[in-house]
């Protein structure tokens, strides 16, 4: 089985393209194609980006990405550094302790003691300190009010007569009750948005083999764009009065065309009509087979 460098390049030059062309469909950059036909590991970023990559150089070459996928695992087995520690070894060795560590340095262990000793005993002084004036404060408290009352009675014994200072003082008038917030009325809460409208969607026969096939015919020039199964980048062309164009997908495509009733839409063998009204243009339309 041929290397994943000479089956990418061996497609691409046979596809007539160059790494320039092939970046500018995929928005790959140039560096990564060429380190990825290179088989160049280290000069790739991580694992999940370089799968990526080689799911969408295959995509747009035309090829099964699992193709591609099962030589990159075998470029990363025939890769990987001899010395490599495994997980297994990883976790079962064993890491030196506290008390070994300061048994391998006892010198080390002094200076930290005596460093903490020292801090230690500033915070505890400034703890008291703080303390001492927090404690000062509750007890001779500038800011309590001064009462000009007079005493009404003594251990508990009431006068007979109340005395004119306590007649002249009025009583504390009841609070009053907190009002509670009315509700609005009805007509002035506000109306219920409407529920999102569902995206377009156009449904053709069962699929009848691995990949889903989707042709578009122009009867006049339009701009269209095509997403594969959802992910990846759009292929945007612009095509003439006449012109066809073939997609492969997994499952599914999402359009967007400038004038929906310009464009003819195939899927596989089934026509399903136009993408739109003459004239409009239409977004997120997904083709899909049942």
């Amino acid at each position: 089985m041929e290397t994943l460098g000479d089956f990418l390049k061996q497609r691409r030059e046979a596809a007539g393209l160059s790494l320039e062309d092939l970046a500018g469909r995929t928005r790959i950059r140039v560096e990564n194609l060429r380190s990825l036909e290179r088989e160049d590991l280290e000069a790739l970023p991580t694992d999940p980006y370089v799968r990526g990559f080689v799911k969408l150089v295959c995509r747009e070459l035309g090829l099964e990405p699992s193709d591609g996928l099962v030589r990159y695992e075998t470029l990363r087995e025939r890769s990987g550094p001899p010395d490599e520690m495994t997980w297994d070894e990883e976790t079962t060795e064993e890491a030196p302790g506290l008390l070994e560590r300061a048994l391998g340095d006892p010198e080390n262990v002094v200076r930290k003691a005596a460093v903490v000793g020292r801090w230690g005993g500033l915070a505890a002084g400034v703890v008291v300190v703080l303390a001492l004036g927090i404690l000062a404060f509750r007890w001779i408290d500038p800011f309590a009010p001064r009462t000009t009352k007079p005493v009404a009675y003594l251990a508990g014994e009431a006068p007979a007569t109340p005395s004119p200072e306590l007649a002249a003082i009025p009583d504390p008038a009841p609070p009053e009750p907190e009002k509670s917030e009315a509700e609005p009325p009805a007509a002035q809460q506000p109306a219920a948005s409407p529920p999102p409208r569902p995206a377009p969607e156009l449904v053709g026969g069962a699929a009848g083999g691995s990949r889903v096939v989707l042709r578009l015919e122009a009867a006049r020039p339009v701009r269209v764009s095509v997403l594969l199964d959802g992910v990846g980048f759009p292929r945007t062309r612009s095509m003439a009065a006449g012109e066809s164009a073939t997609w492969k997908a997994d499952e599914f495509f999402v359009l967007d065309v400038s004038d929906g009733g310009a464009v003819r839409v195939f899927l596989g063998d089934r026509e399903l009509g136009p993408a739109g009204g003459d004239g409009s243009s239409v977004e997120d339309l997904t083709v899909r087979p049942r």
